[in-house]
């Protein structure tokens, strides 16, 4: 089973969590249509920081800027497109 290259994102602020269902389909949330933001919520270790790294790389696969915390700034200090908040 393979994830359709063809998925074309509802807007330019769909932001990519990861794939599920049935036909192991993208799934994600629309900062448009349901923003302007997003929780991601669960225990510890039930994969929250990968699914907000997932999003915050599509989103700057499509040209969204953004910005990060310190505490997140190792993770992604040298993504294109991405600034770190130094007052935070």
């Amino acid at each position: 089973m393979e994830l359709d290259p063809a998925f074309e994102p509802p807007s330019p602020l769909w932001a990519l969590l990861g794939a599920g269902g049935d036909a192991l389909g993208p799934l994600g949330v629309d900062l448009i249509a349901h923003g302007p933001g997003a929780v991601v919520a669960g225990p510890s270790r039930s994969g929250r920081s990968s699914a907000l790294l997932t999003a915050a790389r599509s989103l700057l696969a499509a040209g969204t800027p953004w910005w990060w915390s310190p505490r997140g700034a190792a993770r992604c200090a040298t993504w294109p497109g991405s600034r770190a908040c130094s007052r935070c």
